[in-house]
């Protein structure tokens, strides 16, 4: 949404803007068989990701008023996450670092690598999920899954904030004690997060708990967390089990 236009595309491959107030559509035509819109956080600017040639992602700007397209970078996808986080002024964008040995993120701006953010704690393994921008640009929330290299010991999952002055990351568990065994892989646990228009709070929903024979019932739960306060206070809202197969 940029105002009162919402815009989406067709199954033709074509980009529509459709007046919310007015009723009239405006239609541009795309030139690839995959577009995604990546609407902003600031709900000025419209971004896409199409797939530029094979296995090659194009990132880039769509001008509200005459729907042209201009890019901003291309990509491997072997290199990174397919799916990137845009800062709300759109000056940078996050990748996951598929390559990485370690929990990477690079940080461009235009072109050109900004900086690479690695993020490591003794003695335990991490996994990062999708990153986005605070409202601020001033930092990278990305929900994570880590366990502790001895064999016995308990997972946990909830999601890090990282700072770009060079700060330390700042780490809040949501679910703690998951055995290694109660799941099929770290990507599993990875909860999906959102922040709240004002980025004041942060959602985090971790629906998998629900086949969970270890957890218990307060986890399946919408955690919804207050970004404002360090330690986080954190609410939990209940959510109603899905029925059952027949």
């Amino acid at each position: 949404m940029v105002g009162s236009w919402l815009f989406a595309v067709t199954s033709t491959n074509q980009i529509i803007r459709l007046d919310l107030t007015t009723g009239e559509s405006k239609t541009n035509h795309v030139k690839v068989d995959e577009v995604m819109l990546l609407p902003a956080a600031n709900g000025k600017h419209v971004y896409y990701l199409r797939q530029a040639k094979e296995g090659v992602a194009e990132l880039g700007s769509l001008d509200p008023e005459s729907l042209t397209t201009t890019p901003i970078l291309e990509y491997k996808l072997e290199d990174f996450d397919r799916m990137p986080a845009i800062s709300p002024d759109g000056r940078r964008v996050a990748f996951l670092d598929n390559k990485s040995a370690s929990c990477d993120i690079a940080v461009y701006r235009g072109r050109e690598v900004e900086r690479r953010l690695s993020i490591n704690y003794t003695n335990e393994t991490m996994n990062l999920g999708q990153p986005c921008f605070s409202r601020s640009g001033d930092k990278i929330y990305a929900s994570f899954y880590s366990e502790p290299e001895e064999a016995d010991g308990e997972g946990s999952c909830g999601f890090i904030e990282i700072p770009l002055n060079g700060k330390p990351p700042r780490k809040t568990t949501l679910i703690p004690k998951i055995p290694k065994e109660d799941h099929a892989s770290d990507q599993s646990l990875l909860l999906p997060i959102a922040l709240s228009h004002d980025g004041k709070a942060l959602a985090a929903c971790p629906t998998f708990l629900w086949s969970s024979k270890w957890s218990s019932p307060e986890n399946y739960a919408l955690c919804v967390v207050d970004l404002t306060t360090w330690p986080h206070k954190i609410k939990r809202v209940p959510l109603s089990p899905p029925p059952e197969e027949q």
